[in-house]
């Protein structure tokens, strides 16, 4: 396999992708709620268990998370699912927002506020054949493209 997972992780919806590397098809994606018990350890808890199957299923060869700003629970969200990743041997690179925004500026995506934003990743989205999908999912495919779209401009 040569997948790609992407982690947009929220406070209350943490979304991921998969998208293979090669035909740039969508394989797997989801959005789980890692706080549900609450507690700091349950929610580490969660990312550990969610990215440890997401790897035992697609076997992914890189990573990509969405850098979460200054917000220290999102933060704290943000470092757990990278320990993890580092922890079962897979490459990892922290996107920021700003960068894919400005990768896909002449396709749509802007800094327009975060409602708009939302709104123009699903349509962006959508317009690259990944059909309709929910913000947090329509990020992590994006962030899947840009890297794709990155490594194809240096070959």
């Amino acid at each position: 396999f040569m997948n790609i997972l992407a982690v947009d992780p929220g406070i209350v919806n943490y979304g991921w992708a998969v998208v293979d590397f090669h035909t740039a098809e969508l394989v797997d994606y989801g959005i789980q709620n890692v706080r549900q018990g609450g507690s700091d350890v349950e929610t580490v808890d969660d990312i550990i268990e969610l990215l440890r199957g997401i790897v035992d299923r697609h076997q992914p060869r890189f990573f990509l998370i969405e850098n979460q700003g200054q917000s220290m629970l999102l933060r704290g969200i943000e470092m757990a699912s990278i320990a993890t990743m580092k922890m079962l041997g897979v490459k990892t690179k922290v996107v920021h927002a700003i960068t894919i925004k400005t990768h896909f500026k002449s396709r749509g995506l802007g800094c327009r506020g975060n409602r708009q934003n939302k709104l123009d990743a699903e349509q962006l989205v959508g317009a690259l054949g990944y059909g309709a999908q929910v913000s947090h999912v329509a990020d992590c495919i994006l962030m899947c493209v840009y890297m794709l779209e990155c490594v194809n401009r240096q070959n």
